[in-house]
C-alpha cells in the first residue's frame, strides 16, 4: 500500500461506482465502517485557499502565494531529516529545469530542520527553487507526513495533493505547455 492510499475518517472513497464516507475503523472486527453517500446531496466545498508570507531562506526576500499569482505553484513540505524527501529532490530538480518560471514555481517549505542543515542540503542537492524554513506554514496546512505536496493553480486554489515523480511531471507539463 502506498501512503497516498491511506484514508482518514470522514474521507470519501469510491467502491464499484458508489461513493462512501469513512466513519471509522472497528479494530475488534478489523473492518472499516462506511456509509453510502448520495452525491447529489453532498455539498461540494470550494477549492481551499491558504495564503502565507515568509522570508525565502537564502535571499531573505519576502515570498508569498499572492506574489506567485498567475503561476502554478508546487508547495513541497519536506525536511532535511526525511529520506523520502531527499529521494524526491532529483525529480523536483529535473522538473524545475524543464519548466518555464513564468508559468510554474516550486516553493520548498522545510520543517523541523536546523538552518545550517538546510543550507548544507541546498548546496549538496543543488536546490535552486525558493526555500522557506517554517514549521508554522506546515501547521497551517495540517501536514502530518513528509514529503507532502500541494499543487496550487494560478488563482491560488489547491487543485492536487501529494503528486510525485512521473505523475507530478505529467500533470505540470500538461498544465504549462
Amino acid at each position: 500500500m502506498k501512503e497516498e492510499d491511506i484514508y482518514k475518517e470522514n474521507d470519501y472513497i469510491e467502491i464499484r461506482d458508489e461513493i462512501y464516507q469513512i466513519l471509522g475503523v472497528n479494530t475488534q472486527k478489523f473492518t472499516l465502517d462506511l456509509e453510502k453517500v448520495d452525491l447529489s446531496k453532498v455539498q461540494k466545498e470550494p477549492p481551499q485557499k491558504k495564503m502565507f508570507q515568509a522570508k525565502e531562506f537564502t535571499t531573505r526576500e519576502t515570498i508569498s502565494l499572492e506574489s506567485l499569482r498567475g503561476k502554478y505553484v508546487l508547495l513541497d513540505f519536506w525536511g532535511v531529516w526525511c529520506n523520502p524527501c531527499i529521494k524526491e529532490l532529483p525529480h523536483l530538480k529535473d522538473l524545475y529545469d524543464k519548466t518555464d518560471r513564468s508559468k510554474f514555481e516550486i516553493v520548498g517549505i522545510a520543517v523541523r530542520s536546523a538552518p545550517d542543515r538546510l543550507q548544507n542540503a541546498i548546496e549538496l542537492h543543488d536546490i535552486t527553487w525558493p526555500q522557506i524554513l517554517s514549521d508554522e506554514i506546515a501547521k497551517a496546512y495540517e501536514i502530518e507526513r513528509y514529503p507532502t505536496t500541494f499543487l496550487i493553480d494560478p488563482e491560488g486554489n489547491i487543485i492536487a495533493k501529494d503528486l510525485r515523480g512521473d505523475e507530478l511531471e505529467k500533470k505540470i507539463l500538461s498544465l504549462t505547455q
